[in-house]
């Protein structure tokens, strides 16, 4: 028996065969088996029948079968393809969205101080925090001081910094951000209407032991500053506050502003009180206490008033030292006139008085006075190594190993004290004080006071260029009470 091969998938098959067994192919069409079978009968070799019978097999079409089968394949190859890319993309995305990416960019970020891209990773869990590139600022100046904490382990184990989910990304990935701690300074001062300032920012205004609350504010360093506004005195006060030395997210700052007040007294209560040469139209028996004030030497006080149809005026301050609170301001009014300083009278025009001049500026009382402050502290502070002679109960002398008198202290009633020091046998500084208390300061160069502080805060050095006679007059007055009490 004759055989042949099928062309299309190599079955060997009868070479009369007009069909694949296997896989179907059409060797020769029906007409070319019906010109067959007609041949066959004409020689004996097939019936009628029979080629009725392969009349009625079906025409299979190999070009149909084929390009199904090659439609089949394509189907597969194309959903391999999408499988392979939505398990990969899948992959890279929640690879770019994974905590450990969201970390590293915040990283570099960090380390680039970068605020732009920073401000697309952080997050504050506060509501009242909106995250921006310049609220950033502090954070990263922060972490440029502090080059150690640039890594989010660290931060998060300071308690600075964690990383939660913040929604989804892309619909099926978790989507996280890095969230930083934010405070809140509760700032508190002794006066009403004081301004704070943060990062010389106004913040606001808050008064006097309020506790107003600031922020919120991300871990930094903050300046914090108040200024005060007064009508004599500007009054300021900063301080720099790190948050994340703080556990809480609630910081209390206390800005106790120089309480700058004055006590002024007069011998006469009516008279009205002068600041820089303009009335206050308050009384000095109104004032409980003036101020805040400055001592810089920019503000300058006096009272004045009416005293036998003329306008007298009192000493003045200038107010220069801060230890010096309690003024007097006293006009030395007598029956006879006598020591009056007139300003005017009711008939007559304002006058100023003509001062005497003396030039003696040859001498840096300054530099005297630093070098007496620095021996009467250091005399203070040997004291107690000085022998102690004891005169009754009112006068002490503190003498060195050499027997020269160092110091001396009498009392007179237990109003009035009085300190003498003395160096190498000549006196350089007294000082007093009484009951009320007032305070006078003498410092002395050769046995020549050189610099006054009186009980109304003034200062007068031997080289003052403008000082009246009354002055003069009371001044000789003091320096003769307390040489003459020595002997």
């Amino acid at each position: 028996m004759d055989y042949k091969f099928c062309t299309e998938c190599g079955t060997k098959v009868e070479k009369n065969s007009f069909v694949c067994t296997t896989c179907g192919k059409q060797f020769a069409n029906v007409q070319d088996a019906y010109d067959q079978r007609q041949e066959g009968m004409a020689m004996g070799g097939i019936s009628s029948s029979s080629f009725q019978e392969l009349k009625k097999r079906p025409v299979i079409d190999t070009r149909s079968t084929k390009q199904t089968s090659q439609t089949k394949k394509a189907s597969l190859i194309i959903g391999g393809i999408l499988v392979v890319l939505l398990l990969g993309g899948y992959f890279l995305g929640s690879t770019l969205t994974s905590k450990e990416k969201v970390i590293q960019k915040f990283e570099e970020a960090l380390k680039e101080r970068d605020a732009t891209a920073l401000a697309g990773i952080v997050d504050s869990t506060d509501p009242n925090l909106t995250i921006t590139e310049k609220n950033l600022y502090p954070f990263l100046s922060y972490i440029e001081d502090h080059p150690e904490n640039a890594s989010f382990s660290t931060l998060e184990k300071a308690g600075f910094a964690n990383i939660l989910p913040s929604g989804k990304k892309w619909f099926f990935f978790d989507n996280y951000k890095v969230y930083l701690k934010s405070f809140y300074p509760v700032i508190s001062t002794n006066f009403d209407g004081t301004e704070i300032y943060v990062n010389k920012k106004m913040g606001g205004r808050v008064n006097h032991n309020e506790g107003k609350m600031f922020g919120p504010y991300l871990v930094g360093e903050y300046q914090l500053k108040a200024v005060y506004k007064g009508k004599y005195a500007t009054l300021n006060k900063e301080e720099v506050i790190e948050p994340q030395s703080n556990t809480s997210n609630k910081i209390e700052v206390n800005f106790t502003l120089p309480e700058n007040y004055l006590s002024i007294y007069s011998d006469q209560d009516d008279a009205y009180l002068y600041v820089n040469g303009k009335n206050t139209n308050q009384r000095i028996s109104e004032i409980d206490r003036f101020g805040p004030v400055v001592f810089d030497g920019s503000i300058t006080i006096h009272a004045e008033t009416k005293i036998n149809g003329n306008v007298i005026k009192s000493n003045e301050t200038t107010l220069v030292d801060e230890d010096f609170r309690d003024v007097g301001l006293i006009f030395n009014y007598q029956d006879d006139k006598k020591d009056v300083v007139v300003i005017r009278s009711e008939d007559s025009p304002a006058s100023d008085v003509s001062p005497d001049k003396e030039d003696l500026s040859s001498l840096n009382v300054e530099a005297e006075v630093k070098e007496i402050r620095g021996e009467y502290n250091k005399i203070n502070k040997m004291q107690k190594n000085y022998n102690l002679n004891k005169y009754g109960d009112n006068y002490f002398e503190y003498i060195n190993d050499y027997g020269i008198i160092k110091k001396i202290v009498k009392k007179d009633n237990g109003l009035t004290t009085e300190y003498y020091f003395w160096d190498d046998g000549s006196l350089f500084f007294i000082f007093t004080t009484t009951g009320r208390p007032l305070e006078n300061r003498y410092y002395f160069k050769n046995n020549q006071m050189i610099r006054w502080i009186d009980s109304n805060k003034r200062t007068i050095n031997i080289n003052t260029s403008k000082v009246n006679q009354a002055y003069k007059d009371w001044e000789n007055y003091w320096v003769n009470q307390i040489l003459s009490s020595m002997d």
